[in-house]
């Protein structure tokens, strides 16, 4: 019986189908897990922008002097372009975290979107 079962499900390709992965989702759209599919040729990009930022953002935290904020400003890197979002407490401290992501990612690659805090 179970011979016949299993014949019957190779001939109708029920056992195949029931086997294989489903379907890679299109480029640029979700995956159940909330993951964006990459195409090969964008993952080496997507990589060294990844550890460029994540580089900076250690910087930042290592450097004595910083205020709080100033160590947990957003820093996004996409094809090599830097971007800085934030509050900090001084303008001397603006241009201390601006230096640091100029001197990581090179001159003319860094975007400020930093603000320094109002006095009260």
């Amino acid at each position: 019986m179970k011979a016949h079962v299993l014949t019957i499900l190779l001939a109708t390709g029920l056992g195949a189908a029931a086997q294989q992965p489903p379907p890679t989702p299109p480029p640029d759209r979700p995956t159940h897990e909330g993951r964006t599919h990459k195409h090969a040729q964008d993952q080496g990009a997507a990589d060294a922008d990844t550890a460029l930022a994540r580089q900076i953002r250690k910087e930042l935290k290592e450097t004595k002097g910083l205020s709080a904020k100033a160590r947990a400003l957003k820093v996004a890197a996409k094809g090599g372009q830097v971007t800085l979002r934030g509050t900090v407490a001084t303008a001397e401290e603006k241009d201390q975290v601006e230096a640091i992501a100029r001197r990581l990612a090179g001159e003319g690659k860094v975007t400020s979107e930093v603000k320094v805090k109002k006095a009260p």
